[in-house]
């Protein structure tokens, strides 16, 4: 057992000495410090008020374990991983204080609504994830957040165990699964990297709902994209699982999220649904997407493994953006929706905040 405090303080000490990494968005250590303390202030906060019903535990180089001291409810258990902590040992080192200031505020304000659970887990290229830990937490579905390496063998292990992953970005070509690029944030390289790999875990019906934007990416995207999916022997631009918004059609916010929603509707009512799903830019209505999963008698993990959100950092700010920028809503919305399904359910969530990083000789210190 460690003290909030002491957790707070080995975390701020870590961001100034540099043994956890900044972006460039943040001009010195010293700065980053000081804008984790309002997001740090708000998970001691949830903290002190969730370790009134929960057990703390904190383990060296591992992270903040949170469960709950009795509880006789069955509990649906949601994960949330990222930054991934290759990318930090990596050298590409980009925490934002509104990340985790979200997941702090966002998910743990229902700490009094829900079943909380909070437990960092780790991934580098060293140390594959545990599914075995995960699962035998009671962990039913991962949300993962700009894992930049997230391995192989996990994602067919997820897979192969019926937990479904959900893939969430807060800027563009931050989602460069197992070999697109990380260096020049080329949102379309991100999706074929993404898609060539899952193709390679075995997906064969991979669906993409996209808007296509003014930059020069999406050029290169309708040059290079569908080439890429040809040498798979898929046809992403033409088949029945591409979904394209492109520039030469005008279309407002609004145009788009009908866009994502009638497309999203029509590629699940399909007799084989696809078993990964990815969007761009405007996140569709999720409510209403897992809405729609459950009413059409389709699984999580097992019928759908997949749903990727990329959201381009220029349109950040935008509301349909959100459930990109706070990943931890979408954790929200999946536990609503489980809930429709199974009776007295209630919701442990798992997050990983940059606990794994504080201390000497852990992944991303120097």
């Amino acid at each position: 057992m460690v003290a909030v405090e002491k957790i707070e303080k080995h975390l701020v000490a870590s961001i100034a000495s540099g043994a956890i990494g900044y972006g460039d968005r943040f001009p010195s250590r010293s700065d980053l410090a000081e804008q984790f303390k309002t997001s740090l202030a708000t998970v001691s906060s949830a903290f002190r008020r969730l370790s009134k019903e929960h057990s703390l535990e904190y383990v060296a180089g591992k992270g903040v374990y949170l469960t709950e001291k009795t509880s006789e409810k069955k509990l649906l258990t949601i994960g949330l991983i990222g930054p991934g902590a290759s990318g930090y040992a990596a050298g590409q080192r980009h925490l934002d204080d509104q990340y985790w200031g979200a997941i702090a505020y966002h998910l743990l304000r229902h700490a009094g609504e829900y079943k909380c659970a909070l437990l960092a887990v780790p991934e580098t290229s060293e140390e594959p994830l545990d599914i075995d830990r995960i699962e035998g937490f009671g962990a039913d579905c991962l949300i993962s957040h700009s894992i930049p390496f997230l391995q192989k063998e996990t994602v067919l292990e997820l897979r192969r165990r019926g937990i479904p992953l959900v893939l969430g970005n807060r800027g563009g070509g931050e989602l460069p699964l197992l070999g697109a690029s990380y260096v020049d944030y080329d949102t379309a390289n991100a999706y074929r990297g993404a898609v060539r790999q899952f193709h390679n875990c075995g997906h064969q019906r991979i669906a993409c709902v996209l808007a296509e934007t003014s930059d020069a990416a999406w050029k290169r995207w309708r040059d290079e994209f569908v080439l890429e999916g040809s040498e798979l022997g898929l046809q992403y631009r033409y088949n029945d699982y591409t979904r394209v918004l492109t520039r030469e059609e005008p279309h407002s916010e609004a145009e788009m999220q009908d866009f994502y929603m009638r497309e999203t509707l029509a590629l699940l009512d399909m007799p084989e649904p696809p078993t990964a799903i990815f969007y761009h830019t405007y996140t569709p209505l999720l409510e209403a997407t897992l809405a729609a999963i459950a009413d059409r008698g389709l699984v999580l993990g097992k019928d759908i493994s997949v749903i990727g959100l990329i959201n381009e950092g220029a349109e950040a700010s935008s509301p349909i953006s959100a459930y990109v920028q706070k990943p931890d809503m979408l954790a929200v919305k999946l536990i609503e929706t489980a809930q429709k399904q199974v009776n007295d359910l209630h919701g442990v969530f798992q997050v990983d905040v940059p606990l794994a990083y504080i201390d000497k000789g852990s992944v991303g210190a120097k």
